[in-house]
């Protein structure tokens, strides 16, 4: 019984922190269908068609202004590989204009961060700006 409560908990985390938040967890966010090679193309205007010889100066410049924000206010934290794949599938998803799964974001994010035990750092979450999300 106690397995099936870590489950259901688990399971329903992201939901409560979308209901929270206003309820934006209608779709996916971080699936198969935004293809990271999708985005990379999309974000850099078809110059990088995936993460090898992908950088930041790659991306068009509303994007690599959009990185920052992202960067600073929804997605903080290192620089790992990760993160900043992250980052650019959420600028994907806002650029595309595809629904958020906000809870599935800060959970996901939470999970990652335990898991690097060795980091001397507190839990980061994002801080998100709604209208700018939802638009």
């Amino acid at each position: 019984m106690g397995s099936n409560n870590k489950t259901t908990n688990k399971t329903n985390t992201p939901l409560l922190i979308n209901q929270d938040v206003g309820g934006l967890g209608t779709s996916i966010f971080l699936s198969e269908a935004l293809r990271f090679r999708q985005a990379i193309s999309h974000l850099t205007g078809g110059q990088c068609s995936g993460w090898t010889g992908f950088s930041l100066n790659s991306l068009f410049t509303p994007f690599q202004v959009l990185y920052r924000v992202c960067e600073l206010n929804w997605l903080p934290g290192s620089d790992t590989d990760s993160m900043m794949k992250n980052r650019l599938r959420l600028l994907y998803a806002v650029a595309k204009r595809k629904p958020i799964d906000f809870g599935h974001l800060v959970y996901d994010q939470v999970i990652e961060v335990t898991r690097k035990t060795d980091w001397d750092t507190n839990l980061i979450f994002p801080k998100p700006h709604l209208p700018t999300l939802d638009a």
